[in-house]
């Protein structure tokens, strides 16, 4: 848990009349939502925020017709969700049809029982030893920032290391009583850093000794005075308490499609679930739902059924902040919020800055390798095991993978010439996209965009026969409204690819997820991965790179950096040993950068990942 990278480790709410909220002893205590969330809650124990990622997202519709190269059809699969408040009390499985309450554009299709490729269809969710060990961490109390501390371990008198020394920082977790926490599972970044040489990184490793102490471990890749930093970013009962909503609610967030014919409009709510959660409209459930799931690939979709509208008028989407607010409020009632905390940094007890020399053949900055590194080729892992995946140095990241090229922009153009890009992901992928687009001269002209935001964008140089296109990844999605015609599931766009050595897919899914569960963001890597599977058989050649996650600035509890971490991980599980695949470790590269933690990196950052990314397409000059 205290690992610092994932590599280790528009719509009013209305109520029932006479309804309050309360706040007693740090639990929310609330028999149903009143007329208005309350904002006093909101923001005073940040749960939730406006959303970071939020206008950048479009998704895919199958609308009432079927897609020509739909071969298979799959079973929507089934989610488990459960209620404890108000009128949701149950736990049950959510089959995904039932023609008796939805009405669906594609009830013609049919579906197979038996596919080759796995889908998300899992029995009851066990949450009780969750729910057991959280009790537990309810009765402690949490982990303190202003109490917690760091200092060198093992500090040497004169406080001089040599480059490629090790070192090592004693961190202690201690509660608002200054007392050592008698158990780990504290959430820590660290990193270490030297203002006159614009150097950086994070620890290597994290080390979590359950008692309430940590080491981390640095290598020492640069000479000069060398100053280190320890934030908290989750207590371990913050961790938990993220964990039992996860799993006790993996359909979290909300969000609304527009149904319009004519003048008539309809904002009804949406989800990957019926048993979403309705708000003020709960009363309407009975009326059912229709269904927008995408059969080719098992990915659900259902929308409130309108009033008078019919379910083939569902026009545009977005995501419903204040909807979101208050079921999140409902899920906290009666929950320890007092553990809820932003991010702390720890104070430092001793000496603040160590001194590295250089040492026989190695001077001012070494990798502290005993053998070159191999070029950036599909395949390698994206960072070294126990080990950052490269740290930064006079600014430019140093890469402890592969050999990494400086581009200029005529390398940029030939490295890219009669290539073809295709960036699907969110808007964090839109960065390199538009990075591009701007950096590689006036030839790069955009030919078509539906909304600069969203996509989907196409970008040409006719004279280096370079094309690249831009589209965000299917549902779920935050964002403003965008239209429904433009959304577009990743799995089924790779499929449309003409694919060999001169396509380029590049992808990154995580920022609109975090609000899901780990399985069915790993079922929706898993039917991603089959569609490059499929790719490479077809057309050989393609070469693919993932954009891990990054750090982001501090959010409520649906954007929390914890969950951007978890899915991180599943994501490298699922795509590390795929032929073809190159994954970019970008959670290091913004762990300790100065420019500090942005869900949309600075350029300067940006800069440095595009290194990365073209060093895997061009590897040698």
């Amino acid at each position: 848990m205290a690992a610092s990278s994932p590599g280790h480790q528009g719509d009013r709410l209305a109520g029932h009349q006479g309804n309050k909220l309360a706040i007693r002893s740090g639990k929310v205590k609330s028999a149903r939502l009143g007329p208005r969330v309350s904002k006093s809650l909101l923001w005073c124990f940040g749960v939730f925020f406006m959303v970071g990622v939020g206008i950048d997202v479009a998704y895919y519709w199958q609308g009432d017709h079927v897609e020509t190269r739909q071969s298979q059809q799959r079973p929507v699969p089934r989610y488990a969700v459960r209620h404890s408040t108000g009128k949701h009390q149950f736990s049950s499985l959510v089959s995904g049809h039932n023609a008796s309450e939805w009405s669906s554009p594609i009830s013609g299709l049919s579906t197979e029982p038996n596919v080759n490729i796995s889908i998300f269809e899992p029995s009851s969710i066990d949450v009780s030893s969750t729910f057991s060990k959280f009790k537990v961490l309810q009765s402690s109390f949490p982990t303190d920032g202003l109490n917690s501390f760091f200092t060198i371990k093992n500090a040497r008198q004169a406080l001089n290391y040599s480059l490629c020394d090790t070192l090592e920082l004693h961190i202690e977790a201690r509660d608002q009583h200054n007392q050592l926490k008698q158990y780990g599972g504290d959430y820590f970044w660290a990193k270490i850093f030297s203002i006159t040489s614009h150097s950086s990184q994070p620890a290597d490793e994290i080390m979590d000794h359950g008692n309430g102490t940590y080491t981390a471990r640095f290598a020492l890749h640069w000479t000069g005075a060398v100053s280190m930093q320890v934030l908290l970013i989750k207590s371990s009962e913050y961790v938990a308490l993220l964990r039992e909503l996860r799993e006790a609610a993996p359909a979290r967030f909300a969000y609304n499609g527009k149904f319009q014919v004519g003048d008539q409009i309809e904002v009804m709510p949406c989800h990957i679930t019926t048993e979403m959660f309705l708000g003020f409209m709960e009363a309407e459930r009975s009326r059912g739902f229709c269904d927008f799931s995408n059969r080719r690939l098992g990915f659900p979709w259902f929308c409130l059924k309108p009033h008078r509208l019919p379910c083939s008028s569902f026009v545009e989407h977005m995501g419903s902040l204040s909807r979101s607010h208050a079921y999140n409020e409902l899920l906290l009632q009666d929950k320890p919020i007092s553990v809820i905390h932003p991010f702390a940094v720890i104070k430092q007890i001793g000496a603040t800055a160590i001194e590295v020399t250089s040492v026989r053949n190695r001077e001012g900055m070494s990798l502290c390798m005993d053998k070159p590194l191999p070029l950036c080729t599909p395949g390698l892992p994206p960072r070294p095991p126990k080990s950052v995946a490269g740290f930064y140095h006079q600014t430019s990241w140093q890469s402890l993978i592969c050999q990494v090229r400086n581009f200029q922009t005529s390398d940029a153009l030939k490295c890219l010439q009669d290539h073809s890009l295709f960036f699907y992901g969110d808007s964090t992928l839109r960065q390199w996209f538009e990075y591009l687009s701007l950096r590689l001269g006036p030839t790069m002209m955009e030919q078509s965009c539906t909304s600069k935001l969203v996509g989907p964008r196409f970008v040409h140089d006719v004279v280096h026969n370079i094309s690249m296109t831009f589209r965000i990844h299917g549902y779920p999605i935050r964002s403003i409204w965008l239209r429904v015609k433009d959304i577009a599931y990743t799995a089924n766009e790779i499929d449309a690819l003409p694919g060999g050595p001169d396509t380029v897919v590049v992808l990154t899914l995580w920022a609109h997820f975090t609000p899901t569960s780990l399985q069915f963001y790993r079922d929706r890597w898993r039917a991603i991965k089959a569609a490059l599977q499929r790719l490479q058989m077809r057309a050989p050649g393609a070469l693919v790179v993932i954009k891990s996650a990054n750090t982001r600035e501090q959010q409520g509890i649906d954007m929390s950096n914890w969950y951007a971490m978890e899915l991180d991980k599943v994501m490298r599980e699922e795509l590390a040993l795929e032929q073809g695949v190159a994954i970019i470790d970008v959670w290091d590269m913004t762990l300790s950068h100065s420019t500090g933690y942005n869900i949309h990196p600075s350029e300067s950052i940006v800069a440095q990942e595009m290194k990365m990314f073209l060093s895997f397409l061009c590897p040698v000059p």
